[in-house]
């Protein structure tokens, strides 16, 4: 309804009620005059508005209806207005039901061995499972005589085999710090596991140790026993080379010289492992100082070498050069 009409409506309520007013009064004063002459008036005058008002509420209806019809038209197929985006897509698909191997088998022994129905073997195996999925499975049983599922194919073959990329997660996980180059090189300089990989790519190496769920963390730094054996006799001849050096003294035209300094405890800060453990490796238990060497090279070779812990200063320089 027309709210703007509402008023009309109201009015002649109240025109009515004024009607009956008068002539109830009129019958209490015994005014005969007034009703006779007043009341065949307001009738009219009442029967026109109330015919005003409902021919008014007639041709509003009749408009609105002509105007949503209207709008029907313009729209495609008559229908609601299209959202914003266009249609809707994949409302309502069904999603695509994933079968194990081990129900495909059981599905093919109730059917073939046991003689079920394909619709009473769907209901026997599993909840919800379409009567077309095990026709599927039966066609395929009968046609290829395979149940397991077709490994997903297409694309380039596989680089790496399952052995293979056990092969390179163990390599990881016996070296957490090892680098993706090191990995492809040791992958392409083998003879016997990855004898048939001539060449591997570093991005192929990352999906791979992802793919296992290796992945780049921080290292966590795992102290050893810093003056065991093998860091003793390493120590032993690092220093013996360092004194056949500073021995070894010869007559030279150029002698060029330069220093450095580096640290015997210093490591990689990132590695890899599996998700859930630590990527770590071993290193000694105390830092240490930092070592600077200073070194003097000629057309010979080395002419010396002189390390001292700290850094090189003047003091020290000019003791090496005496």
């Amino acid at each position: 309804m027309n709210h703007s009409l509402c008023p009309w409506i109201f009015n002649l309520t109240d025109c009515c009620l004024v009607i009956c007013k008068l002539h109830i009064a009129a019958r209490a004063f015994n005014l005969e005059i007034l009703i006779a002459n007043c009341f065949p008036l307001m009738i009219t005058i009442s029967y026109h508005i109330s015919r005003t008002v409902f021919e008014t509420l007639h041709c509003s209806n009749m408009e609105q209806d002509r105007l949503v019809g209207r709008g029907n038209l313009h729209r495609r197929g008559g229908g609601a207005p299209r959202q914003r985006g266009g249609l809707q897509r994949n409302v309502g698909r069904r999603q695509r039901t994933i079968i194990s191997n081990e129900v495909r088998a059981i599905i093919v022994d109730h059917v073939v061995n046991r003689g079920f129905t394909m619709a009473e073997a769907a209901r026997l195996v599993q909840p919800n499972l379409q009567r077309s999925t095990v026709s599927s499975i039966i066609q395929t049983f009968r046609q290829e005589n395979r149940i397991n599922r077709r490994q997903p194919g297409g694309g380039r073959p596989r680089v790496l085999t399952d052995q293979q990329e056990l092969a390179v997660v163990e390599m990881v996980r016996a070296r957490n710090d090892i680098r993706l180059s090191e990995i492809k090189q040791a992958i392409e300089n083998s003879n016997d596991t990855f004898a048939n990989v001539p060449s591997i790519s570093l991005p192929t190496i990352a999906r791979l140790l992802k793919k296992h769920q290796v992945s780049m963390k921080q290292i966590y730094l795992v102290p050893f026993e810093r003056n065991n054996v093998r860091v003793k006799q390493l120590r032993s001849e690092y220093i013996q080379r360092v004194m056949e050096l500073d021995a070894a003294v010869n007559h030279h035209k150029y002698i060029f010289v330069d220093e450095a300094g580096f640290n015997l405890a210093k490591t990689r800060r990132r590695g890899r492992n599996l998700i859930g453990q630590r990527a770590t490796i071993q290193v000694p238990g105390q830092r240490g100082g930092n070592i600077s060497v200073c070194a003097a090279i000629s057309e010979d070779g080395v002419v010396g070498c002189r390390p001292v812990l700290g850094s090189y200063n003047t003091e020290h320089l000019i003791v090496f050069f005496k």
